[in-house]
C-alpha cells in the first residue's frame, strides 16, 4: 500500500476532505512472531525518504488549498529515514498524536519551555540528582538530547538514557510503548548500581489504567529485580521535567 497506492490512497481522502480532518501515514510493525504468515517487508530507510517526500508534498498543496497540513507521516517514518522531526508548527494542532504523529516535537517543545519556566529556580537548586531513563530505540536519540539539556541547566543532575533493544517481539520493533518489563530488567541487570534514585519510563509500556507491561510483569517486578524506583511518566515535556525532578 505504498508508492501508487499511497498516492491513490491520499488523493482519495482528500477528495474527501470536507469531512476527513487528517490523515496519518505509519508504517507496518513487524514482530519476529510470523511463522507461517505472509510474507510482509518492513520499512527501510530508503522506502521512508520516498514516503516522507509523497506526505510533504500533499502537505505543500493542502496549506495552500485548505489552510491545514492534512496529511501527516508519523515520528517513526522520520526516524527511519533519518531526517529531522518536522518543527511543532508542522502539525497544526497535532491532530494525529495518538498515532504517534508529532509526538516527538510536542515532547521537545514543552520541554524546553518548561526548562525556560524553571530558570529561575535553577539558579537556587542544589539538589544532586542522579536518575535513570530507560526508553526504545527510536526515542532513545530525543530523549539523550533533553537529558542533555536539563544537565547543563541543573549541573548537579545526572540522568544516564538506557537504550532497551525488545527481544520480545523482535529488534525491528523500535517503538518505546512495545517494550516489556522482561527486557527492561535482563538488559539493565549489569547496569544496576548505576540507575540511582529512580528509573523513568514512558506510561505508554504499561496496559491501560494500571501498572502491567505487555508480558504481564508489573512495575513491582522491575522494582524488585533492579532496586530501583520505578515512576511512569505521560508523554508530556513538563511532566517529564517535573519527573526528573522529583516533583
Amino acid at each position: 500500500n505504498d508508492g501508487e497506492e499511497l498516492t491513490y490512497t491520499i488523493s482519495e481522502l482528500y477528495k474527501m476532505r470536507e469531512y476527513v480532518k487528517s490523515v496519518s501515514v505509519v508504517p507496518i510493525g513487524l514482530t519476529k512472531h510470523r511463522q507461517g504468515l505472509c510474507e510482509m517487508q518492513a520499512v527501510t530507510k530508503e522506502k521512508a525518504l520516498e514516503i516522507v517526500s509523497q506526505v510533504e508534498s500533499w502537505q505543500k498543496k493542502a496549506r495552500k488549498e485548505i489552510g491545514t497540513g492534512f496529511i501527516y507521516a508519523s515520528d517513526e517514518i522520520y526516524l527511519k529515514a533519518e531526517l529531522p522531526i518536522p518543527e511543532s508548527d508542522s502539525y497544526f494542532g497535532f491532530p494525529q498524536i495518538e498515532n504517534g504523529v508529532g509526538m516527538c516535537a510536542s515532547l521537545q517543545k514543552e520541554f524546553i519551555d518548561a526548562l525556560a519556566d524553571k530558570r529561575e529556580y535553577n539558579e537556587t537548586d542544589s539538589n544532586k540528582r542522579r536518575l535513570s531513563i530507560a526508553t526504545g530505540v527510536l526515542a532513545s536519540p530525543l530523549l539523550k538530547s533533553l537529558a542533555g539539556m536539563m544537565e547543563n541547566d541543573f549541573p548537579d543532575t545526572k540522568i544516564n538514557v538506557y537504550t532497551i533493544k525488545n527481544d520480545f517481539f523482535g529488534e525491528t520493533v523500535t517503538v518505546a510503548g512495545l517494550i516489556t518489563a522482561g527486557d527492561i530488567i535482563s538488559q539493565l541487570m549489569p547496569f544496576k548500581e548505576e540507575l540511582g534514585d529512580r528509573l523513568l519510563i514512558t506510561e505508554n509500556m504499561l496496559k491501560s489504567g494500571c501498572d502491567i507491561f505487555l508480558d504481564d510483569k508489573t512495575i513491582s517486578d522491575v522494582e524488585n529485580a533492579l532496586s530501583v524506583k520505578v515512576i511512569s511518566v505521560p508523554t508530556d515535556g513538563y511532566a517529564l521535567l517535573d519527573a526528573i525532578l522529583g516533583e
